[in-house]
């Protein structure tokens, strides 16, 4: 795993230095230079602020939001776009930007959401991550999958075994 890691890393770096590279050739080096510095300063900038909004409005979570201002997933999509213009190149600011835009972003926190739904949060988890003060206390109602029957006790007789 260590591996892939130092791979994705050393491609990233290869991959931001190409980009750079070319920009630079382009709009000079202090506009190269200024550009990075302004996505690395709006990125701390909306970090801060997506944090202080995800703070105040962390016990309204609900699963199936769908205003882009609300859902959960909606905040991790800003925090990750706020992340990658924090971090320095082209690439990754530009990422940072388009999670930014509010159709791509609504569309990118539906399928986030769709995700949770299937996969992680499942109907018989009694935490609703989603919500972090609303716990499911009514039993599990699924009929198809609770088979009836009764059962007895049996007595066990005592039995000395000889030596």
């Amino acid at each position: 795993m260590m591996f892939f890691l130092i791979i994705f890393i050393v491609i990233y770096f290869w991959i931001e230095i190409s980009i750079a590279k070319y920009v630079s050739i382009y709009l000079g080096a202090l506009n190269s230079f200024l550009i990075i510095l302004f996505f690395s300063l709006y990125g701390i900038y909306m970090f801060k602020k997506t944090v202080s909004v995800f703070i105040k409005r962390s016990n309204n979570f609900k699963i199936g939001d769908n205003d882009e201002n609300s859902s959960f997933s909606s905040f991790i999509i800003h925090i990750l776009g706020s992340i990658f213009l924090i971090l320095p190149g082209y690439l990754t600011g530009f990422i940072g930007i388009l999670l930014f835009i509010p159709g791509i972003d609504l569309f990118i926190s539906n399928k986030l959401t769709d995700y949770f739904k299937r996969k992680i949060f499942s109907r018989n988890n009694k935490f609703n991550f989603f919500n972090f003060y609303e716990f499911k206390n009514e039993p599990y109602s699924d009929k198809a999958n609770v088979i009836e029957g009764s059962y007895k006790i049996k007595k066990k007789e005592k039995t000395i075994e000889p030596d």
